[in-house]
């Protein structure tokens, strides 16, 4: 990385409130080392401040029960969309459903009594996400990063997720990428496959080495592009898919020729390094000889007189 370059890197809602992010603590501090401007930004502590302390507590916690996945649920709008009445009714009876606001050894985990007191908590919780992720992307336009990267755990996906979109859309040259236990295996390859057709906002998924468990790639800005006005003028749902496949297959293509370049890179400096290498050792070894020429004459004069 440059020294050029300047980071952002970001904790969305609702990673841990009280705890740092040991991933975003050791890539600042490398970044630090070798010089690069870089900054960590922990929106968890600016969205608790809005919603209120036990709230996100009890969210960031697993309320009503983790599987829920009530964190991402709540950003869910800002990501994907206004939800219509009967879809978050369909949420809350399904919350119900599943016993979370039971009594006995049934029940949620306890900070909400009642489907009604949770309902209106989230209702609470839900008219502050714009706000938040308004101010949010300001912040990190501010700081002008060439790079921002999102550390996803636990329930951040859907919130860094729309704070990426809201970067990308206000400027392009913006490089985003994810890294973390959600963007691991399977879950990190159907990341990448969902951005591929929903515009592609994600630049890089960093998941680990590149091997049958992890996987990352590169989305180009031309072919985001390609997907933003595919999905805007198409209309027929097989056709959508089969373009949206073939991009994808491309991004792979791409991902790999990558990946090539770069060995072939690593292989001529290799192959330089070797040549400089092989050079001072030959210009060692005829200054050695220049050096001893009077003594190797001698010592031939003196063996043809015996």
């Amino acid at each position: 990385m440059t020294k050029g370059a300047r980071v952002l890197l970001a904790s969305m809602p609702f990673g841990p409130l009280l705890s740092p992010s040991i991933a975003l603590g050791l890539l600042s501090a490398a970044l630090t080392r070798d010089g690069v401007d870089n900054r960590s930004r922990y929106f968890t502590i600016e969205f608790a401040r809005r919603i209120g302390l036990e709230r996100y507590v009890a969210v960031s916690e697993g309320n009503p029960r983790s599987h829920m996945l009530v964190g991402e649920w709540l950003f869910r709008d800002a990501l994907f969309g206004t939800s219509d009445k009967d879809a978050i009714d369909g949420y809350y009876q399904l919350l119900a459903s599943q016993g979370c606001f039971d009594d006995g050894p049934n029940a949620g985990r306890g900070h909400w009594k009642s489907l009604e007191a949770f309902a209106r908590d989230a209702e609470a919780i839900r008219n502050q996400v714009e706000c938040f992720l308004d101010e949010a992307t300001v912040e990190v336009l501010e700081f002008e990063p060439t790079i921002v990267g999102f550390t996803s755990v636990f329930q951040q996906h859907v919130a860094s997720l729309a704070l990426a979109q809201r970067i990308k859309a206000a400027d392009r040259s913006v490089t985003v990428v994810f890294g973390g236990a959600n963007c691991e295996d399977v879950m990190g390859r159907e990341l990448v496959r969902q951005l591929a057709q929903d515009a592609g906002e994600l630049d890089a998924e960093a998941g680990g080495e590149e091997s049958s468990h992890h996987w990352s790639a590169v989305l180009t800005a031309e072919l985001a592009a390609t997907a933003t006005q595919l999905l805007a003028t198409t209309t027929d749902p097989a056709e959508r898919c089969a373009r949206l496949q073939e991009l994808l297959l491309t991004l792979v293509r791409v991902r790999h020729a990558d990946c090539r370049a770069g060995r072939l890179k690593l292989d001529r400096e290799i192959r330089a390094r070797d040549r400089v290498g092989e050079q001072a050792e030959a210009e060692e070894r005829a200054a050695y000889r220049r050096e001893n020429k009077p003594l190797a004459d001698a010592l031939r004069l003196g063996n043809l007189n015996e």
